[in-house]
């Protein structure tokens, strides 16, 4: 991202009225926004100005306005300004529209009884507060209404009522100041308002659950105490946090942290937008077997693509947002949508397998097949048990060898990665750091890292490596098990063996099972642990596997269509 201290030192190439004159022009219209007569009418001009603001640093991924009130309209109910579809925003003159879930949007908006409190966690822009702050505002007004009997209310008391939703029922966690500052102004503009509970924690991703918490009871003071009362926790969790001085790992995920952080809070209800990837990924094990025993999310819209939510931003596996209920557990609402028109819904358990996954086909063919391949339920012996671990030889992506085998003692062909280096290079047999045994035998080798988590798309092209080859990091053995240090166990004996194999990553049905747990761009040995083991005699097609299986003609479709559904069948 751009930091202030960056902008400080290419400022000077730029025209400075500009950047004078863009900070003018968005503060004239939320001045604008401020002098319209309804709440109604300044959240619809200040729409239009947030939705030019863009991310500002690849940690922080901003909300557009129309994802907030497709969230909140369809998990928790309320008041919303879009249509029924959530692709147009309602025009001046439309009334605002009243979306309902069920139980949920009396008990957060509309509870009469006792006062609601809402905690959203890393405002960015203030979007989901002002979307909350509108509904309970207009609770309020239909309360004020009934106690004193009258059929309209001043411009005097419809601001006091706004203000005091803020003072004593919204409390905003933001994680720089430039995101309290964008909140305040978007709550409540440019009146000087101090009774609010908008804070900053600055090092909010690097605090552990507990300490955030505590930090929220210094933070909010004398309010602290309505932490244990809260009805919702909302919002769109940092997702990742890089790794400083390790570039081996990446970025570290963070957003099931936050879900943690919503649920140790104890609230009625947790609604947030979050990826996808811990509905499969390895790293999200614990995190996941929480969720799932629990049984506590009742409300899951799937995105495979992100690009329906977040149209700017490339996040891999994709997005959902849910609603987690406290007080009461059972099968989930799982809405699973294709494009922006075009989705499934289905009630049911998350993971019908009992496998420990989330299932995101609502089709009932995938349940039937994955029933007929592992008719117990759990997995026999899956292809995971003939694959290596990441790095086979104990070498990084950046080892490429010799371009040529002239001069190299005991010279292999050496596999390595395509973005760094031309073709295969050579290297010597003794520079392999691991399983140096392996390189004499027929290997089929495959990419750990393929397409983004997209099943309809993604496809592992394997390679053959025969006799006297080696690889980096970039891809995994397939075919060769040591039973222990030193001593071949299985191994694929000839080089049709290993074109057999080959021929089984080629097929539809691989990528289905594969999919199962592959939603990112990782495919590492763990992933397909759905897929069933095969034996290396004959070649496979999915006709082959199909009639071993006994699929019926719908489950074949189902298949073609879930797979590659743009190719011919017969492919």
């Amino acid at each position: 991202g751009v930091t202030k201290e960056i902008f400080d030192d290419f400022k000077r190439y730029y025209d400075e009225d500009i950047f004078t004159g863009a900070g003018l022009n968005i503060r004239a219209k939320i001045r604008a926004a401020d002098e319209l007569p309804t709440q109604t009418e300044r959240i619809r001009k200040l729409a239009d100005v947030i939705k030019g603001f863009r991310n500002p640093d690849k940690e922080t991924v901003l909300t557009p306005w129309r994802i907030v009130n497709q969230q909140v309209g369809r998990t928790l109910g309320g008041l919303v300004f879009f249509d029924r579809e959530y692709i147009y925003p309602l025009h001046d003159g439309e009334p605002i529209r009243h979306a309902t879930q069920s139980y949920f949007t009396n008990d957060c908006f509309f509870n009469t009884n006792e006062p609601q409190t809402v905690l959203e966690i890393n405002s960015k822009a203030g979007l989901y507060a002002l979307l909350i702050c509108y509904n309970l505002y207009h609770q309020q007004i239909r309360q004020w209404m009934q106690q004193h009997h009258r059929a309209f209310i001043e411009e005097e008391h419809r601001k006091a009522l706004w203000d005091n939703v803020i003072a004593n029922h919204l409390y905003v966690v933001t994680k720089t100041p430039m995101a309290q500052a964008i909140t305040k102004r978007t709550l409540f503009g440019y009146r000087n308002i101090e009774n609010h509970n908008i804070i900053t924690i600055e090092n909010l991703t690097d605090l552990s659950t507990d300490a955030v918490i505590e930090q929220l009871r210094t933070d909010f003071g004398e309010n602290n105490m309505v932490l244990n009362n809260l009805d919702l926790v909302i919002g769109n969790p940092p997702y990742q946090k890089e790794n400083a001085g390790d570039n081996t790992q990446g970025a570290s995920q963070i957003y099931q942290d936050f879900i943690h952080l919503g649920r140790k809070l104890e609230p009625k209800y947790i609604s947030m937008i979050t990826p996808s990837r811990w509905f499969a990924d390895e790293r999200n094990v614990e995190f996941r077997k929480t969720m799932l025993e629990e049984g506590k999310l009742r409300i899951i819209h799937d995105f495979k693509d992100a690009r329906l939510c977040f149209p700017t931003v490339s996040i891999k596996g994709g997005v959902n947002y849910f609603l987690w209920d406290n007080n009461n557990s059972g099968d989930c609402t799982f809405v699973q949508h294709t494009s922006q028109n075009t989705s499934t819904t289905l009630v049911r358990s998350l993971d019908p397998f009992g496998n420990g996954l989330v299932l995101r086909d609502n089709d009932a063919h995938l349940i039937s097949i994955y029933r007929k391949v592992h008719p117990t339920g759990q997995v026999d012996r899956s292809l995971k048990e003939i694959i290596s671990s990441r790095q086979p030889f104990g070498l990084g992506t950046t080892v490429g060898g010799q371009d040529a085998a002239v001069g190299t003692h005991q010279p292999i062909r050496f596999f390595r990665n395509q973005q760094n280096f031309d073709g295969h290079g050579w290297i010597a047999q003794q520079e392999l750091v691991n399983r140096a045994h392996w390189a004499p035998l027929h290997k089929v080798l495959i990419p750990y890292a393929v397409g983004t988590g997209d099943t309809e798309r993604d496809q592992v092209k394997p390679m053959y490596a025969g006799p006297q080859s080696g690889c980096s990091e970039t891809y995994l053995v397939v075919g060769t098990v040591d039973q222990k240090k030193g001593i071949i166990q299985t191994k694929l004996h000839t080089e049709q063996e290993a074109r057999n194999l080959m021929s089984y990553f080629k097929t539809r049905f691989l990528h289905l099972f594969l999919g199962l747990k592959k939603i990112s761009l990782h495919a590492t040995r763990g992933y397909y642990a759905f897929v069933p083991l095969q034996s290396w005699d004959q070649p496979w097609d999915d006709e082959r596997l199909a009639a071993m299986y006994g699929f019926t003609d719908e489950e074949r479709a189902y298949l073609n269509q879930a797979v590659w559904p743009d190719r011919d069948p017969s492919c």
